[in-house]
C-alpha cells in the first residue's frame, strides 16, 4: 500500500527582483471569478495599501496573466469588426 500526493518538491521560496531581496505573493482566482475583475480589485487594493507603506517600500506585479486576456478580448473585437465590414 502507498499514499501518493501531487505537490511541490519544496515549498520554500526565494524571491528577488533586480537582484534585491523581495517578498512574493501569488493570487489565484476562483473558477467562477472574472480574471479582469480580480486583477482590477487587486490593483486597487494595492494602491490603497501603498499609502501606508514605510518609506522606500514599493510593490510591483512582475507577472500578470490578464495581459493575455485583455489582448485576446481585443482580438475578438477586431475580428468581429473585420467580419462585419
Amino acid at each position: 500500500m502507498a499514499r501518493v500526493e501531487l505537490g511541490a518538491q519544496t515549498y520554500s521560496q526565494n524571491f528577488k527582483i533586480d537582484g534585491n531581496p523581495s517578498a512574493g505573493m501569488a493570487i489565484y482566482q476562483l473558477p467562477e471569478a472574472n480574471a479582469l475583475d480580480v486583477a482590477n480589485r487587486v490593483h486597487n487594493k494595492m494602491e490603497e495599501l501603498k499609502k501606508a507603506f514605510p518609506p522606500g517600500l514599493v510593490y510591483s506585479v512582475p507577472f500578470d496573466t490578464t495581459a493575455f486576456v485583455k489582448t485576446s478580448i481585443n482580438e475578438v473585437f477586431m475580428t468581429l469588426i473585420e467580419a462585419g465590414c
